[in-house]
């Protein structure tokens, strides 16, 4: 059974019927302590559980698919920060940065050989390293899109490293916690046409996204949760 989310506003801040559901904080809470005199509820949400994972809902609704000749790969270039790394992608990418180099402007090199295959962002979390506060430093352009110099030595067979599990993942986001990972839906307005395609053609997050999910948590994994989302639907 899913842990229940509730999404709550202060009702002397924004009326209930002009609140937009991406701007409502979220938290997980037990349903016999919320103070009901802070605030209205909103939606009631229920959680997917699978394995040690805890998924939002989002992840079996919202409907998504990539449109890069529209976005460009805005999501290589846009943000405050690179894209998450874990610790081992650091050794990866340590071991096989002579063979993605080729396919990486010179801008990005320079950054990689001055500080390093990665960085750190505000919370102290290892990323890729940014050019300028700008693109990571792994990106090229093809066409005018951004694309993964990592990923493309990958697909000429000259590393075996595809890409970061974050990237592949995007839009998911995986926040680990001591006995469970939180995957949650990342609302980000320059993926707007992903989700006007993702809707035209009906294909959800966990659908779109499942060779990224296999590729982190395994294929029963992914089994287990396509199930409990078939289930939740009946």
């Amino acid at each position: 059974m899913g842990r229940v989310l509730i999404d709550i506003v202060p009702m002397d801040i924004v009326p209930m019927d002009i609140v937009p559901m991406d701007i409502v904080p979220m938290d997980i809470v037990p349903m016999d302590i919320v103070p009901m005199d802070i605030g209205i509820i909103i939606k009631e949400r229920v959680m997917i559980i699978v394995g040690n994972c805890n998924i939002s809902d989002d992840i079996r609704d919202v409907c998504f698919v990539c449109d890069v000749k529209k976005c460009l790969g805005a999501c290589c270039v846009e943000g405050d920060a690179g894209a998450p790394l874990e610790m081992e992608e650091i050794s990866e990418l340590e071991d096989y940065i002579d063979e993605i180099k080729p396919y990486m402007l010179d801008s990005g090199i320079e950054v990689v050989e001055a500080s390093g295959v990665f960085d750190y962002d505000a919370e102290g979390s290892f990323v890729t390293p940014l050019v300028n506060d700008r693109e990571c430093a792994f990106v090229y352009f093809e066409d005018g899109i951004a694309k993964c110099a990592i990923e493309k030595a990958w697909e000429e067979k000259k590393q075996p490293f595809q890409k970061p599990v974050s990237c592949h993942l995007y839009p998911i986001r995986i926040t680990s916690h001591e006995h469970f990972d939180a995957l949650n839906y990342h609302k980000w307005p320059i993926c707007k046409d992903a989700l006007r395609k993702g809707r035209k053609l009906g294909v959800p997050l966990y659908k779109f996204l499942k060779d990224p999910l296999v590729r982190k948590y395994g294929r029963s994994w992914y089994d287990m949760l396509v199930k409990e989302i078939e289930q939740s639907d009946l």
